[in-house]
């Protein structure tokens, strides 16, 4: 079995466009159950330019760390707008409305934990503009 996963030579989820909320972003998937026998988290690699977003959405079956590995951005969580940079993580509750807008080149790894969030679908994603649709 292979234990490690490098976004090097992957290839980003082209499913993840702007009508699924995704703008000037890429999110090359680092583990899920696809690739790993995992039962309760899924990894995310994130490149954004300058103005890139991921607009507001919640998950309804996970929590998320965001791990900034590089860059400044915005994030929104609720009713808060919260600058985030290099070197910090940032938690957010499952069913919490959050955004994230970069305001220079970001790279990012986006950690979802619950039970079964073990990929994009089974995380419960919700962009927030569709939110009435999905209910």
């Amino acid at each position: 079995m292979n234990y490690v996963a490098n976004p090097r030579g992957l290839m980003p989820d082209k499913t993840l466009d702007n009508e699924k909320g995704f703008t000037q972003m890429e999110l090359t998937w680092l583990i899920t159950d696809k690739k790993f026998p995992v039962t309760s988290c899924a990894v995310g690699y994130t490149k954004k330019n300058p103005g890139g977003e991921h607009r507001l959405h919640y998950h309804t079956n996970a929590e998320e760390l965001i791990v900034m590995l590089k860059g400044r951005a915005i994030e929104r969580v609720g009713d808060k707008e919260i600058e985030i940079k290099a070197g910090d993580v940032m938690f957010i509750p499952k069913g919490v409305v959050h955004s994230h807008v970069a305001l220079e080149p970001v790279e990012t790894l986006c950690i979802y934990s619950g039970d079964g969030a073990t990929n994009f679908e089974n995380t419960g994603y919700v962009l927030a503009e569709n939110a009435s649709e999905k209910k």
